[in-house]
């Protein structure tokens, strides 16, 4: 008798077992289907077990298993995901009305159990930051939708806003571009000509072009004309800093816009190995030609050298944007493996000095020299100290 009782009892835990072992597997897939992170799944089963557990000591886990056929863990687990679509108790009700061999404590049990499942669910989520303690969703899904949406509504802010000239100038040559700029309102120009040649109050400057900055906003996108030397055009930059993006530079039939780059391949090489404190960097950009050779004159030979050279002209954002990242990146380098400040050496477009001048907290300290292009002797050209920064 005894045994029969101890075979009963040990084929009814044994069915019990794989019972749970089913809820496991459709609570599993159910989280699975609804693309559920792993840890977050292994924090869910992990306290179900303990319903579960619960359920079949009581012997109750075969009136769960009964309505597992009707995809409930599916249904549970969309309904935490997705919050309030349904009402979760309506629908647990309607299946439960379709079973007449369910007492009431029987529908209290598999009311209880799945509103446990859930809880769980809920609080896993909020673990792991996909709901927020008053369970808002925080769904990754939602929050590509919302990412699209917001996307979708700065094109449509960037449509409807007016673009804006703004001029910077620092150039005493009458040509009808100057004259151009000259012409602009005064909000929308920042004069810097009394300081062409006069670089030893940098505060002054800096303040002049943090005024005119401050005028400006986040919301206007500005097409920039430069028509100024490289001192002043790398330091209204280090002003603006990278935080200003809303800029597109006009450079005769282009425009370039700060954003995504290119990938693109820079010349580097050390022309003259350095022997004193000071870095001496010659960059050239768009333009066959180097000024490698006027920079050794000028230095002497006691002083190391590094070429920096671009040759192709700039056509596109991207080149240009890719121009800077990457004379930046190579500034960088030269400026952590080597002693003393960066003495900058350029030819090229302008608004390439504007550019390393918004991302010259990466590599330091810089003296911008300018090259005597003025001086109609060429014998007599050379470069002048400008600008430190």
């Amino acid at each position: 008798m005894y045994g029969l009782q101890n075979k009963l009892l040990e084929k009814s835990k044994s069915m019990l077992l794989e019972l749970v072992k089913k809820g496991f597997a459709l609570l599993k897939a159910a989280l699975d289907k609804f693309k559920i992170q792993t840890e977050e799944i292994d924090y869910i089963t992990a306290q179900a077990d303990n319903v579960f557990s619960e359920y079949m000591e009581n012997g109750l886990y075969d009136k769960i298993d009964s309505v597992c056929e009707d995809d409930l863990f599916d249904r549970i687990v969309d309904y935490s995901i997705n919050s309030a679509e349904y009402d979760i108790d309506e629908y647990i009700t309607s299946l439960l009305d379709e079973r007449t061999d369910f007492l009431d404590a029987d529908r209290q049990a598999v009311m209880s159990f799945f509103h446990k499942i859930r809880e769980i669910i809920v609080a896993a989520q909020i673990r792991y930051g996909i709901k927020d303690p008053e369970n808002k969703v925080l769904s990754k899904q939602i929050q590509a939708v919302q990412a699209s949406l917001d996307a979708t509504a700065k094109i449509e802010e960037y449509r409807t806003r007016n673009d804006c000239l703004i001029g910077i100038i620092a150039c005493k040559i009458d040509d009808p571009r100057t004259r151009e700029l000259s012409e602009l309102p005064e909000n929308c120009l920042l004069n810097l000509n009394p300081y062409i040649n006069s670089f030893d109050d940098v505060q002054a400057i800096i303040s002049k072009i943090e005024n005119f900055k401050n005028n400006l906003n986040n919301v206007t996108t500005y097409k920039v004309k430069l028509a100024c030397n490289y001192s002043l055009a790398y330091l209204t930059g280090a002003v603006f800093t990278q935080k200003t993006s809303n800029l597109v530079f006009i450079n005769r039939d282009n425009e370039w816009s700060i954003g995504e780059a290119d990938k693109i391949q820079l010349n580097c090489k050390t022309i003259q190995k350095n022997n004193s404190g000071s870095i001496n960097v010659a960059i050239t950009v768009g333009t066959t030609s180097y000024i490698d050779d006027d920079v050794l004159v000028f230095i002497g030979e006691d002083t190391g050298l590094f070429s920096i050279h671009y040759g192709s002209h700039i056509q596109t954002s991207g080149q240009f944007n890719a121009i800077g990242n990457e004379i930046t990146k190579r500034l960088k380098k030269i400026a952590k493996n080597n002693s003393g400040p960066i003495n900058l050496f350029y030819r090229g477009p302008v608004e390439i000095m504007f550019l390393l001048g918004q991302k010259s907290n990466d590599f330091g300290r810089c003296t911008i020299y300018e090259y005597g292009f003025k001086e109609r002797d060429i014998q007599k050209r050379t470069y002048e100290k400008g600008i430190t920064f």
